[in-house]
């Protein structure tokens, strides 16, 4: 079952009274509790201290050998072990290659909280490649448990510039695409300015996805009780993962906010604050039986107004796929927001031009309010998308809810049930096979000739509705004089 919210004292032990309070008055509880695998443990084995290893912790020396050091000695352990690191700053260097610590099997990586300080030196010289903080495994590595917890890592990454500079990161994408690495836990951390701060990928597949690589997925990965700030780009990122949690997190200043991308599955969004300047919750990429609970996605008040993408997201990669079905996608008690860009996009589809087709489908919104507009019409490939299977149930819209002529983007089956539509300029429905029933809609409610077979029942309705489609049942409706 899952655990509750990070507690207000634990969360001021970690983070400082300010930003506790702040976390936890931006938390919202889950709307719904749902079962979800296990996170991984910290190791049994012996305690490892870091300063025993040559670590010295006072910001200046190099102490990156030290560590890697302690951490592949607790590896070799039988069982593992845990490398602890006391309250101090412990500067990392870029070492050869792509990381600078790897993380290995059955190590715990743990320090004091917020006081045990991991960073790369800001003076790195910039360069044009990715380079790992904290790498979990390696190209042809996969490694198991590994958990970091209480510690706060600075990865410099806007600071030191160039290429992308990750934080806790599985990046396997050496000859062997089938590698993965399991029970993989990131919790009561604080990591600021990186590329993507959490994630497990491998290198894009170009066409229909292999057997091998689905079969192949990273398994058991969680990010928890988190603060995540400044991202470059996904604040995390599950690539082909099966049992993903990201839970109770706070995450600001994000270019893109948690996705589930390249044909994740079974992953869980429950919990969390999120801020973001491009994008907020990504579904993306062929993946599917995505579960978002009780979070509060919004655009941060330095997004540039000129953003056309939502506080959540379905969409595809520019890879040419020929298998990208987003399905079987469940958003509970969520808040999507976006005030600030002209076209103030709460919910959106995009299907890159590049992929011969998407399909978007079995999508469920129960108790979502939607503070922006909800585009249910593609604005990118709208003839390679298809829409389908779209239920909302006891939602409040405070914008507009956008839909095409299914010449335009086929769409169907679209069910608005016991909500309320609070848009005085009124709603107008182009697709088949739309649905209103039991609702209060608070402007005049408009069925274009370009919409057949669609159903509006036993509706509170402010102002008129206008029928001009085919094959259309309107019963049981209560027209209400609009309010002066």
């Amino acid at each position: 079952m899952t655990q509750g919210l990070l507690n207000r004292r634990s969360m001021i032990g970690l983070f400082g009274a300010g930003a506790g309070a702040a976390a936890v008055a931006l938390l919202p509880e889950p709307a719904v509790a749902a079962e979800v695998p296990a996170s991984a443990v910290p190791a049994s084995g012996p305690v490892l201290r870091v300063t025993d290893f040559g670590a010295v912790g006072d910001g200046v020396a190099d102490d990156t050998e030290a560590i890697q050091t302690a951490i592949t000695t607790a590896s070799d352990t039988e069982g593992g072990g845990v490398v602890y690191l006391p309250t101090g700053s412990y500067l990392l260097t870029r070492q050869p290659g792509e990381a600078t610590l790897t993380l290995k099997s059955n190590v715990t990586l743990r320090g004091d909280g917020y006081s045990t300080h991991i960073f790369l030196d800001p003076t790195t010289a910039p360069d044009p490649t990715r380079h790992y903080v904290l790498r979990v495994g390696g190209k042809d590595l996969p490694v198991s448990n590994v958990v970091v917890e209480n510690l706060r890592l600075t990865v410099n990454n806007a600071a030191i510039g160039g290429g992308s500079l990750m934080g806790v990161c599985a990046r396997h994408d050496g000859t062997d695409k089938t590698i993965h690495s399991d029970n993989i836990t990131v919790r009561n951390c604080y990591i600021l300015d990186s590329q993507i701060a959490v994630g497990c990928t491998k290198s894009a597949v170009t066409g229909p996805y292999p057997a091998e690589r689905l079969a192949g997925q990273f398994r058991n990965w969680t990010v928890e009780n988190c603060v995540l700030d400044l991202s470059g780009n996904k604040m995390i990122e599950f690539g082909e993962c099966e049992n993903g949690q990201i839970r109770n997190n706070v995450m600001t200043r994000c270019t893109d906010g948690p996705q589930a991308i390249f044909h994740s599955r079974n992953i869980l969004i429950e919990g969390n604050r999120v801020g973001y300047t491009v994008s907020g919750i990504n579904v993306t990429a062929g993946s599917n039986n995505v579960t978002i609970i009780g979070n509060v996605v919004e655009a941060e008040p330095t997004i540039a107004t000129t953003v056309v993408n939502p506080a959540l997201y379905f969409r595809t990669e520019a890879t040419a796929s020929t298998d990208y079905v987003q399905s079987d996608i469940r958003s509970i008690g969520n808040v999507y927001r976006d005030r600030y860009t002209t076209t103030k996009r709460a919910f959106r589809t995009g299907t890159r031009t590049e992929v011969s087709s998407s399909v978007y489908e079995r999508a469920t919104f129960v108790g979502d309010t939607f503070d922006g507009n909800v585009q249910l019409a593609d604005l990118l490939a709208p003839g390679k998308t298809t829409l389908r299977d779209f239920t909302f149930t006891n939602c409040t819209f405070l914008g507009d809810v956008v839909s095409a002529p299914n010449s335009t983007t086929p769409t169907s089956d679209v069910a608005i049930v016991a909500s309320d539509l609070r848009r005085t300029a009124g709603y107008t429905i182009n697709a088949n096979r739309w649905s209103i029933q039991n609702s209060r809609v608070r402007g005049p409610l408009i069925v274009s000739s370009t919409a057949s077979d669609t159903m509006i029942t036993d509706n509170r309705v402010d102002g008129t509705i206008t029928d001009a489609g085919a094959g259309s049942l309107i019963a049981d409706n209560k027209s209400l004089t609009p309010p002066a």
